[in-house]
């Protein structure tokens, strides 16, 4: 790797705590951060071959040697003087950084001007047993806000020196703690960077709270304390609510309320007791907490089945989907997609989980059933529901409001009455931002079944962070490219769908994940060249095609679509523009339109029928003579085309449904983007019985040959089922030339 001569930003260090079993993934968190301009600094006792490999590739890893009996809070002010970053933090051994933690800090310090920020920090439990959780939860884990004294204690030890203050990691101008003369406690235990930023912060400087939990600290039961003198364990504060003397010690806070910076008298030694107030509100918090304690309890027990569950499985690896649309079965063609996603990891002998971390997936619905095809999924937990049997209900006060107001507006609407909003649909579940409690969903549900991870869609890619598994690869299934929605639906009309995401932030939400999934070529080839370094995977939807063709009887026409802008304005534009064509050359022509996009269209002309939804289609496409798709915007891959050319059918299209596989499809289709051709397809079609033979047999063929699952997901299952499992630190370089070309556009 080539070295780089610009001057580190960020100086990382990692003191040695225990026996460092989890250093190097720790380091390797580091290393992976979005913001290349740092150095990590790891203090090491022995030599560690894995590290000294590490340090190797990547020069802004510095190994520096410390005694045996050294405390962490030593080994930090050692590496203090060698550091050469504007900023420094530390890392526990045994913690993690979200890829993108400095990043943000560092942006929020520039805005800020702040010259302290501490995040807040997501605890887990590395063997699974009890739920992870917040250093600092209510209504401080969604406020960022700068920091007091007062706000500092209260949210940083909310009950005492053993409580969140233990593991906050604040990111620090590091001239800032030179020109002050302060170091770290050597005699500190496990809060000495707590310790220094309450130090700092009475000097004065101005110190800001990160809601967003960015910092991820792992709980290891039965690891080695660090080497601190058993005595100073005084530092905590004991249930009888004292504090360190040297807080309120008139010599140590001037009278502006400054640190003056002299040494801790008497060490930690307390103060008289707190008021009868504070220590009844000591008493109610950790009641509460302990209520609490019961709830985790219970929960680690099913945890505990879960993962006893897991491992009597040895030798199979375990997927991850995270998603936030609501798969109930192949009811629409992301839906479709997906679940032929996880059948052929299925197939490969692969355990597949779905995790959906928001309630937004119920949408307006307070429950829904699962159709057989869901049993594909090893298990499925969804934030705010109770499952029974195939019902899952969900539990969300909100979803259940959602569903009452729907009814009611339904009902008004029924009476002749202005229903308001209340007929409105729900948010778009897949773009909505992402919020703690979702993130803290997906590292208790997620973590045991991610040897590897599949994102549903870009947005998604946030998530991967949370569900705690450095090691496992990640992919993202796309299923259009989103940035280019706006230039293909924004003419036909509005759609909550339609997103505003730019081409430059969407490819920086593929680019968290190591590989990306393609629906189609053209879509592939615009992430290859924003993306250059990574892998993409084209996967259309595969199909199983039938082994005759079936031609139909030569009088109806079939279109099947869900409720979407591109759907209601294609069959809009057909009523109107081709369909008096249609039925003047042929009169007998019968148009069945199945699927939701028929509850748009309560009024239609003569000679077509609204089927609605179709819970089976097979007699449909079986008897139908030619298959139609007026599409004049959307992206993607149109879906309802192949599931038509597997069904052996002829097919009349526009340019725009074959977005994207033109050059496989295209001469088993006929395309015609004017009315006058596309009636006139449909009309030598079902006039001409051999040609339409024709033309299905060809749409047959093209289906068993280019959409089969072996042609679509052969790369897709060489990424997921063949990677060993380790992802290895992100080139800094590359990362810096990725953005930048797509932050560019």
């Amino acid at each position: 790797m080539a070295r780089d001569n610009n001057p580190p930003l960020v100086s990382v260090i990692v003191p040695l705590c225990g026996d460092g079993s989890f250093i190097e993934a720790a380091v390797r968190s580091a290393l992976r951060q979005t913001m290349p301009r740092l150095e990590v600094i790891v203090a090491v006792r022995d030599d560690d071959a894995g590290l000294a490999a590490l340090a190797r590739e990547d020069n802004r890893l510095r190994l520096f040697p410390v005694p045996d009996a050294e405390s962490s809070a030593s080994q930090r002010n050692r590496c203090l003087e060698i550091a050469r970053g504007v900023w420094i933090t530390t890392l526990g051994c045994d913690d993690l950084m979200h890829p993108n933690r400095l990043e943000r800090l560092l942006m929020v310090a520039e805005r800020e001007t702040a010259d302290i920020v501490c995040d807040n920090v997501l605890t887990f439990d590395e063997d699974d047993r009890d739920p992870p959780m917040l250093a600092v939860s209510g209504k401080f884990a969604r406020t960022s806000t700068r920091t007091d004294v007062a706000l500092f204690l209260g949210l940083l030890a909310p009950v005492g020196w053993s409580g969140g203050g233990r593991f906050v990691r604040p990111l620090m101008r590091l001239n800032l703690i030179r020109r002050s003369g302060l170091r770290y406690d050597p005699n500190a235990r496990d809060n000495a960077d707590f310790d220094l930023g309450l130090r700092l912060l009475l000097r004065g400087v101005r110190v800001w709270w990160c809601a967003e939990p960015t910092y991820f600290h792992r709980r290891v039961r039965g690891s080695k304390a660090d080497p601190a003198p058993r005595g100073r364990r005084k530092m905590l504060w004991l249930r009888d609510g004292r504090m360190p003397a040297w807080l309120l010690d008139p010599s140590f806070v001037s009278a502006s309320g400054k640190d003056s910076g002299a040494p801790h008298p008497g060490g930690w030694l307390t103060t008289p007791r707190l008021s009868v107030w504070d220590r009844t509100c000591v008493a109610v918090r950790q009641t509460s907490r302990a209520i609490a304690a019961i709830g985790r309890t219970s929960s680690a027990i099913l945890r505990r089945v879960l993962v006893w569950r897991r491992a009597a499985e040895p030798g199979r690896r375990h997927v991850c989907i995270i998603s936030r649309q609501r798969v109930v079965g192949r009811t629409n063609g992301s839906s479709a997609y997906l679940i032929g996603l996880a059948s052929a990891l299925s197939g490969r002998g692969m355990l597949v989980h779905l995790v959906c971390p928001s309630p937004a997936t119920f949408g307006r619905l307070p429950a829904f059933v699962l159709r057989p095809e869901m049993a594909v999924f090893r298990s499925i937990s969804i934030r705010g529901s109770l499952r029974l049997g195939r019902v899952i209900v969900a539990t969300n006060p909100l979803v259940v409001l959602r569903a009452a107001g729907a009814v009611l507006g339904r009902l008004l609407l029924a009476a002749g009455l202005p229903a308001g909003r209340l007929t409105s649909p729900a948010p778009y579940a897949i773009r909505l931002p992402w919020c703690v409690e979702e993130f803290l969903y997906l590292a208790g549900h997620a973590r045991a079944h991610a040897d590897v991870i599949l994102a549903d869609y870009a947005f998604l890619t946030d998530g991967i962070p949370y569900v705690l598994r450095p090691d496992a690869p990640a992919a993202v299934v796309m299923h259009d490219l989103v940035s280019s929605r706006a230039a293909e639906y924004g003419p036909l009309g509005g759609d909550a769908s339609v997103s505003t995401l730019g081409v430059g932030a969407e490819m920086k939400m593929l680019a968290q994940a190591d590989a990306v999934v393609a629906i189609q070529a053209a879509e592939a080839a615009v992430v290859r060249r924003h993306l250059p370094r990574h892998e993409v995977i084209v996967a259309p939807l595969a199909v199983e095609s039938l082994t005759v063709a079936q031609p139909g009887n030569g009088t109806d026409l079939l279109f099947v679509a869900s409720k979407t802008t591109a759907n209601i304005d294609g069959l809009r534009w057909f009523l109107d523009a081709v369909w008096p064509m249609v039925i003047e050359a042929a009169p007998d022509a019968v148009l069945l339109v199945a699927g939701g996009v028929g509850e748009m269209f309560p009024t239609v002309p003569t000679g077509i029928r609204v089927l609605g939804h179709v819970p089976d289609l097979a007699p449909l496409y079986a008897t139908a003579a030619v298959i139609i798709s007026p599409l004049r915007g959307g992206s993607g891959l149109k879906i309802k085309l192949v599931e038509a050319m597997a069904q052996g059918k002829a097919i009349v299209a526009t340019t725009t449904t074959l977005q994207g596989v033109e050059d496989v499809v295209g001469p088993a289709v006929w395309v015609a983007d004017d009315p006058a051709g596309f009636a006139a397809g449909i009309v030598t079609l079902l006039g001409d019985d051999d040609l339409r033979r024709e033309y299905a047999e060809a749409a047959l063929d093209v289906a068993r040959c280019r959409f089969s699952a072996e042609a679509c997901y052969a790369a897709f299952l060489d990424f997921m089922c063949g990677a060993d499992g380790s992802r290895q630190a992100t080139d800094p370089h590359l990362q810096t030339r990725e953005v930048a070309s797509v932050t560019g556009q």
